[in-house]
């Protein structure tokens, strides 16, 4: 049994020696770091949309907050009170 166990162990480390066992590894290294970079790229591109959609909407909010104010103040009280607009928040434009 221990005979066989010692070919086992030498067979193993000549694998872990081989040019294979290097390939082997350098490929996954390599697989591993297309993958990444390949997020990271995506992650980039996804945080430019948001900020363009954020930039939108806040653009939004602020025409819409100020076309109310300046409906109410010319209409005076004949304007009916526009609840929803008071969860549109103000935003710094983009």
């Amino acid at each position: 049994m221990t005979a066989g166990k010692g070919e086992q162990r030498e067979a193993l480390f000549d694998y872990i020696c081989s040019n294979q066992f290097a390939q082997r590894v350098r490929s996954v290294v390599e697989g591993y770091e297309e993958m990444h970079h390949d997020l990271e790229k995506e992650k980039r591109a996804m945080q430019r949309l948001w900020k363009k959609r954020e930039g939108q909407i806040g653009r939004i909010s602020n025409q819409m907050i100020s076309m109310c104010g300046e409906s109410q103040g010319i209409s005076s009280s004949s304007l009916p009170h526009l609840d929803s607009i008071a969860t549109l928040e103000l935003s710094e434009p983009a």
